[in-house]
């Protein structure tokens, strides 16, 4: 375990002896889970892992922290060795000009009627509830996972002492093969929806006044994929959170995904996306990838 003084960081280290190695790196200001962006000698040692092959079993390095004060916090990283980098325990996400830690991820399903009716699917009786974890969090844009990747893009709220303090979009990505035959047999969408990477999101800014004005786009190699808003969820963003509040517990930067529109797809590999979240006609955020 690492502790800082007078922005001084230690890191300790365990030598890579099977699958991974951690590292707990504790410096002063915020968390910030996007460890590979992380300046300076933090930004080295997870681009540049040292070899732990004939070292002793427990190594302590001293790290000027000048260039990280801002970036990290009792943060505890992850050297995978078959990845070969190091990685976050937890995942966060941007919110405002800092980096906060969802608990889970709420998402919402069949929540626009246009979406169901795509799915040859009908309208449920009751609101339709499914989690991400925290580990589902991701940054690329896969077309690929064992099977082909569908994309869903959706309004999100992230919540904040109970109330919904900020909104972005994100892609629900989604292993449709797979949730057809666990839909078929009865059986929970985890394994389809829950994967690694399956949950990327745009920074998130302050909630409007009106959540009602929210509405989304998605762009793919400059055409527009899915279009649609509050106004015509069958549970706008109130109601989603009246309906949790009877049997779930809301934790601090917790965030919800609110469902998609219609329109979604597959992803491509090489194709451009570009989602947006929009309050009336003034665009409020928006974020791209490109399909790996």
């Amino acid at each position: 375990v690492a502790k800082t003084e007078k922005a001084i960081a230690q890191i300790s280290v365990m030598p890579v002896v099977a699958p991974a190695t951690l590292a707990v790196v504790m410096v002063p200001g915020p968390i910030n889970a996007a460890a590979t962006i992380a300046p300076g000698p933090i930004r080295s040692l997870i681009n540049n892992p040292p070899s732990f092959s004939n070292a002793p079993l427990l190594q302590s390095k001293t790290f000027s922290a000048a260039h990280t004060t801002a970036m990290l916090h009792g943060f505890i990283l992850f050297y995978s060795a078959s990845k070969g980098h190091w990685e976050p325990i937890v995942k966060s996400i941007q919110f405002r000009d800092q980096s906060v830690t969802p608990a889970k991820i709420v998402c919402i399903g069949k929540n626009y009627t246009a979406h169901i009716k795509e799915m040859h699917s009908a309208v449920p009786e009751q609101m339709v509830v499914f989690m991400k974890p925290n580990s589902a969090i991701g940054t690329t844009l896969k077309a690929f996972a064992g099977e082909p990747i569908h994309y869903e893009c959706e309004i999100c709220l992230l919540i904040h002492k109970g109330t919904i303090s900020g909104v972005g979009v994100g892609l629900d990505l989604t292993k449709r093969e797979l949730q057809g035959k666990m839909k078929q047999a009865g059986l929970p969408w985890e394994r389809s929806k829950a994967f690694d990477g399956a949950a990327l999101f745009s920074h998130f800014t302050p909630a409007p006044a009106n959540l009602r004005e929210l509405r989304l786009e998605l762009w793919v190699d400059g055409t527009l994929r899915q279009s649609g808003g509050a106004d015509t969820m069958l549970y706008p963003p109130e109601a989603i959170i009246d309906e949790l509040a009877t049997f779930l517990t809301l934790d601090d930067f917790d965030v919800i995904m609110t469902g998609t529109p219609a329109g979604v797809g597959p992803v491509v590999a090489g194709e451009h996306f570009e989602a947006r979240l929009l309050s009336g006609e003034s665009a409020l955020v928006d974020a791209s990838w490109i399909a790996v």
